[in-house]
């Protein structure tokens, strides 16, 4: 079992080690409100669109761009979650992918997507490049990465959590424009009750049990 298998058994605390379809929907249930967060205060359909998706996990935002009528291809440095996600998903294409290495596709994508992903990585800086290269002209990345509370510093695989203003500058020098720091917080546990009910906040909160993140968004 590779690290990052090893991951999905361990600091992510799974739902379940299986990683069923029900777990899925579950995912999605929480990134509900991250969408529609996007949908609205960017004036963004992903109808159509060609996406690629880095660090899918369990697939639920393939789940739910797929819904949306999205292009969506997900991917995932775990070949035993890429290996799960196809079984559970079967309508979107998963492959294995390392960020820091390529993007494996020949396609120019619209969007390029990857919610908590960039502090897991030893360079983020090969990763946004090869974002970059991924992209059409004028297309853009979406992504997220926890601010640094303390709270945020404590999965060992987070080796590069960073304050907002450090991460503009990282995609400014890989090529990038119009990059966009938005401050993003989501109150605890009622999405378990309703998908709906995973309201976003556009600011940074420090308290235990809420999920506090800088929205990326930038275009090649």
């Amino acid at each position: 079992m590779s690290t990052w298998d090893t991951y999905f058994q361990t600091y992510l605390r799974p739902i379940s080690k299986s990683w069923t379809e029900y777990d899925v929907k579950k995912y999605a249930n929480w990134y509900f409100g991250w969408i529609k967060f996007i949908e609205k205060k960017f004036y963004i359909s992903f109808y159509s669109k060609k996406v690629f998706e880095i660090g899918s996990g369990a697939g639920g935002v393939c789940y739910l761009l797929n819904q949306l009528g999205a292009n969506i291809v997900g991917s995932d440095i775990s070949r035993m979650m890429v290996k799960k996600a196809k079984r559970n998903i079967s309508s979107v294409p998963f492959v294995y992918c390392d960020i820091q290495k390529k993007i494996p596709s020949r396609i120019k994508y619209d969007y390029i997507m990857g919610f908590e992903v960039l502090e897991h990585l030893n360079n983020p800086t090969k990763g946004i490049v090869n974002i970059y290269k991924a992209l059409k002209t004028k297309g853009m990345f979406i992504g997220s990465t926890p601010y640094p509370f303390p709270k945020n510093l404590i999965d060992p695989t987070h080796v590069n959590v960073k304050y907002p203003e450090q991460w503009k500058k990282l995609f400014i020098d890989s090529g990038f424009k119009n990059v966009i720091c938005q401050p993003l917080s989501f109150l605890p546990l009622l999405w378990r009750i309703n998908r709906s009910l995973n309201i976003s906040l556009p600011f940074y909160v420090s308290l235990p049990g809420f999920v506090s993140t800088t929205l990326l968004v930038a275009e090649r």
